[in-house]
């Protein structure tokens, strides 16, 4: 019975809050997609590295899941230019994005003893030294397509990682964690020890008390996010 309680009550709870929203008779389509600008897995070599050192497939994510390249970008945008509404104007995605990454290399400067990280642009820079033939140019048609009115980011948090538990792991010196940073990567991470909390997912916490140390890093995600992607997120 609980398993068929709690999907209804959070579909009702949810077009509640709908409900006092904004309303239009007009059919739209909405695209909103999640973790832009998010390096999970660094590169299919990392993966192989990662799956030699018994780091396991939790999801497709974690298998699949890594920056937008140059191809992704544009691909994504000769698709988005293919298609017009009635007055002319091509589609647009909003993509929930990140501004942030960590900092894989001044991490492990720093013997993996702090979590570090770095802006979008940066990341970029480094990504396109390392596998240049995916991302030279990459942040350059991120701003293109800004500027063009394919992409329109909203903030989806600094980083995507939750620092409560990548601290923990950091101090306990977690097997799996300082694996998956060698490899540049921040997937295969267990959080089965927290019951209620995602290593991936930056807002979950136990103690609602945990929402204050939040709050800094929501401001400065939020200030970042400006500097990055050039305007205020909504």
């Amino acid at each position: 019975i609980q398993f068929m309680i709690r999907p209804l009550l959070s579909k009702i709870i949810s077009n509640l809050k709908n409900s006092i929203g904004w309303k239009t008779k007009r059919k739209i389509v909405v695209f909103s997609v999640d973790d832009y600008g998010n390096v999970r897995l660094n590169s299919a070599q990392a993966r192989k590295n990662m799956d030699a050192a018994g780091m396991k497939i939790y999801s497709r994510f974690d298998a699949l899941d890594t920056l937008e390249t140059a191809q992704d970008l544009e691909q994504l945008f000769e698709v988005l230019s293919s298609v017009k509404d009635k007055n002319g104007n091509h589609a647009v995605f909003t993509p929930f994005a990140l501004p942030c990454n960590i900092d894989f290399e001044k991490m492990e400067a720093d013997d993996f003893q702090k979590f570090y990280f770095e802006t979008l642009p940066n990341t970029y820079k480094k990504m396109a030294l390392q596998q240049p033939e995916a991302y030279t140019g990459t942040w350059d048609l991120w701003k293109d397509g800004i500027a063009k009115g394919f992409l329109k980011p909203q903030f989806h948090g600094r980083e995507h990682l939750n620092l409560t538990v990548f601290n923990d792991k950091l101090k306990k010196r977690d097997s799996q964690l300082l694996t998956a940073l060698k490899n540049k990567s921040y997937t295969s991470i267990s959080d089965e020890d927290y019951p209620t909390m995602s290593s991936t997912a930056a807002l979950d916490f136990w103690d609602v008390k945990e929402n204050e140390a939040m709050k800094p890093i929501l401001k400065e995600g939020l200030e970042l996010f400006e500097e990055v992607y050039g305007y205020k997120s909504n």
